[in-house]
């Protein structure tokens, strides 16, 4: 009982065993969607351009660097036309958002690191970022009339 490392992989183990009997590992819906799958998404459903979405993106670069680090760790965590999937890069980009104070990138890093994706599975790190996220206030710092996406 005293040991941390049984803990915490008795903790793993527990969760791992609790999705595999809700079966959520067989609805496809909840299985990651690549980048151009989800612009293909958008423009189904709200008519957006897929192409104005990347130039948001291009934006986004210029004048919002934690938003740019939140964009290019979706872009590595579920792969774009030019980027292959990798976890760890991922992990990287949303943590650089996550210290600038980036909601959304503090929830993705939490979420990564909540199930061991690209970095070293830790729950009561991921309960830090999480509490950080959800601390945020609703409204974007730069852009007002924006809410920040990733706050709970």
């Amino acid at each position: 009982p005293t040991n941390s490392q049984i803990q915490n992989a008795l903790a793993g183990s527990r969760q791992t065993v609790y999705r595999q009997l809700r079966e959520e590992h067989l609805d496809p819906r909840l299985q990651p969607k690549t980048m151009v799958e989800q612009l293909d998404e958008i423009q189904e459903k709200f008519g957006g351009d897929p192409q104005q979405v990347r130039l948001g993106h291009a934006f986004s670069e210029k004048y919002d660097q934690a938003m740019a680090d939140v964009v290019r760790g979706h872009k590595y965590e579920h792969g774009d036309i030019d980027i292959k999937q990798d976890y760890q890069q991922a992990a990287k980009y949303f943590a650089r958002a996550a210290e600038q104070g980036n909601a959304e990138g503090m929830y993705n890093i939490a979420r990564l690191t909540e199930r061991g994706l690209g970095v070293k599975e830790d729950h009561d790190v991921a309960l830090k970022w999480y509490k950080q996220a959800a601390a945020q206030p609703p409204k974007h710092p730069i852009y007002k009339v924006i809410p920040k996406l990733g706050v709970v």
